[in-house]
């Protein structure tokens, strides 16, 4: 298994690349970290454009790739003790889309886990929409890191469900990742129904992901929404009871879906204060 963590600025960068560094030894995985610079970012849309301001271009960005793989260098030197047996780092600058670099580095280093950094609220979800791209194009599940991060173990888990035919095969995946952390896994729903909680205790819901995952350490619990914002009730609960991980599944939406419904993923990523796993359906 190897993780692929994508570096939005390499300068400051030190506790981002310290946070992947500690995951990835705790999954036993090698560490790719990436840097691009994505020409989109420089338009040259004006009619006096020509392709010496191109080339020019094309040089800035050059010059910028190789500033970021000394500094890159620098703070793994600077943020990690590395011993014999640690992860093995590779750092990578290159000029292109990011998500074509993310696709072709997925397929060639069996990445099984992407990482992003989640800036905060005007940095990462309202004003960056190739990161929202990113992450729902992704071919594997995506692992976003809050600003100031300190690795801990995952062994603390709030699972934001609806309760679907996809919860056995989403939790099935996270317990094949998380499983040796042994952790405790709550799946939560929000609901405007009162009598939910007790209504899926009857129905033994919690016993039949319990069997249909072959993991004991489940529990389901309800809370009544009250027509509160959802993404905020299920951040606040996942806090309040010590939570170390927030796990959501991504829908798969058609275009027009993506355009006219909000992304309740989208919003608790926007307010999560801990880490935010997210797979994608299957």
């Amino acid at each position: 298994m190897a993780l692929l963590s994508i570096i939005s600025k390499p300068e400051g960068s030190g506790g981002y690349i310290s946070y992947s560094y500690h995951l990835a030894r705790a999954l036993s995985s090698d560490l790719h970290l990436v840097y691009v610079e994505n020409p989109d970012n420089y338009p040259l849309g004006t009619p006096n454009t020509t392709g010496e301001a191109t080339v020019h271009l094309h040089r800035q960005l050059e010059k910028s790739t190789e500033e970021a793989y000394r500094v890159i260098s620098r703070q793994v030197e600077e943020t990690i003790d590395r011993s014999v047996e640690d992860p093995a780092i590779d750092i990578t600058t290159d000029i292109d889309s990011e998500k074509v670099v993310i696709r072709r580095m997925t397929g060639e280093n069996d990445i099984q886990l992407l990482v992003l950094e989640n800036q905060g609220m005007d940095g990462f979800w309202s004003g960056n929409v190739r990161t929202r791209e990113i992450i729902r194009d992704a071919e594997c599940p995506v692992w976003i890191v809050p600003p100031d991060p300190v690795f801990q173990e995952p062994d603390n888990i709030v699972y934001a469900t609806d309760y679907t035919e996809h919860d056995v095969n989403t939790l099935v995946r996270l317990v094949q990742m998380l499983g040796s952390f042994s952790p405790t896994i709550t799946a939560l729903h929000i609901t405007e129904n009162v009598d939910f909680e007790l209504k899926i205790k009857e129905a033994g819901f919690q016993k039949m992901l319990q069997a249909d995952t072959g993991y004991g350490r489940i529990n389901v619990n309800a809370l009544t929404g009250n027509g509160g914002d959802t993404s905020r009730l299920i951040n606040g609960y996942a806090v309040g009871i010590g939570a170390n991980l927030l796990v959501v599944l991504k829908e798969n939406r058609t275009f027009l879906e993506r355009i006219f419904k909000s992304s309740e993923t989208n919003r608790i990523v926007k307010h999560a204060a801990i880490p935010v796993l997210v797979f994608h359906e299957q």
